[in-house]
């Protein structure tokens, strides 16, 4: 099994990916790499991601990417970026190919849920969390994931 070459990445530290660095997909962690480099690139320098968490057991949807899958790894990670407006950091994450973008407005520091399903690369689901549940993203529902004056 593959595991991530930490002296590659950029932006993080084996030890921020908490509990099981090593039990979540390398593709996951390289992309998130990539898309943190992007934000600092085109928001702020100071733009950093905090992951909030990747490989959980407990906590999460019973069939959550979070969880280890058939090929002993998680897919799945939750993580916001530092001074970056939640609508940035979701129109960031678009730029590249997860499978899942959820999006977190409640968190105390709102922020993402990034996802590749079963270790395949292509576009696919989108939705939020909101006081009223779980939505897809939509221009109705686009509202929710905008800065407040």
């Amino acid at each position: 099994m593959a595991k991530v070459n930490w002296l590659e990445i950029k932006n993080f530290e084996r030890k921020e990916w908490r509990y099981a660095p090593d039990a979540v997909l390398p593709t996951l962690v390289y992309l998130v790499d990539d898309l943190t480099s992007f934000i600092k690139k085109v928001f702020s320098k100071f733009a950093f991601a905090i992951v909030h968490q990747a490989f959980e057991k407990t906590g999460h949807e019973k069939n959550s990417l979070h969880y280890l899958n058939g090929n002993g790894l998680a897919r799945a990670v939750d993580l916001h970026f530092e001074d970056v407006a939640l609508i940035d950091q979701y129109l960031a994450a678009e730029r590249f190919p997860f499978t899942g973008i959820g999006c977190y407005p409640l968190w105390r520091n709102p922020g993402l849920h990034l996802e590749i399903e079963d270790g395949i690369i292509v576009p696919g689901k989108r939705w939020m969390k909101t006081s009223a549940g779980y939505v897809g993203i939509s221009s109705e529902t686009i509202q929710y994931i905008l800065p407040r004056e």
